[in-house]
């Protein structure tokens, strides 16, 4: 007499096995934070009761003012090394890389002078009123 099918190891393999439902990350949980703390702040500043374009564009000119102080914060936490393997250092690296790495691709650095993060906080400050004028010329 054979073994029942529900002892087998291979009918348990061959099931397909089901996704669950995955908790973000780190580096997730930081977006979602200064996604919503955008969010809450541009609800904040147009009083809650907006027209979608001005909600959407106070949100993006949040979301990269917070954007531009982070970058900021790590031109000046350079100077003083601080420890790069504590969370909120691995957390500002991981915040600003995305905007920082391409800039550096571009922009060698001048004897020593990093100029990206400048030139990150200018773009930063220029992106809402570009998207701004932009969305102003279609609605």
């Amino acid at each position: 007499m054979g073994r029942s099918s529900w002892y087998d190891t291979d009918s348990r393999d061959n099931k397909k096995q089901h996704s669950r439902l995955q908790w973000p990350n780190r580096k997730q949980w930081s977006w979602i934070v200064i996604v919503v703390l955008s969010l809450i702040l541009a609800g904040v500043s147009v009083g809650f009761h907006p027209g979608w374009t001005d909600f959407i564009l106070s949100c993006i000119a949040y979301f990269c003012r917070i954007l531009a102080l982070l970058v900021f914060a790590r031109a000046l936490l350079s100077w003083f090394r601080p420890d790069s393997s504590s969370w909120p250092m691995v957390t500002l690296y991981d915040l600003t890389d995305p905007i920082l790495t391409p800039l550096r691709r571009i922009i060698p650095a001048f004897g020593g002078l990093d100029l990206t993060p400048l030139l990150a906080i200018l773009v930063l400050y220029f992106v809402p009123s570009v998207i701004s004028s932009l969305a102003h010329l279609f609605v």
